[in-house]
């Protein structure tokens, strides 16, 4: 029995471990691929409509997008 018990630790140790180091990857992948893509992704669409909507230049989308950019913490 005592032996059962210290093989189902050492096992659900591994598995602890193996969980944290997924989370861990999982989250560091999220906020360094994820959401950076996303949000550029996010900016150009909004820099091309007000492109569109009013009828400016390239110069202008590039402002917008670099705005937007600066303003959720990527530039």
């Amino acid at each position: 029995m005592h032996r059962f018990n210290y093989l189902v630790v050492n096992v659900m140790k591994k598995v602890l471990v193996i969980l944290m180091g997924i989370l861990l990857f999982g989250g560091l992948f999220y906020w360094f691929q994820w959401r950076p893509s996303e949000i550029r992704k996010e900016c150009d669409q909004i820099a091309w409509s007000r492109l569109k909507e009013y009828n400016e230049t390239l110069d202008w989308y590039d402002y917008k997008y670099n705005q937007c950019l600066h303003s959720k913490g990527l530039k």
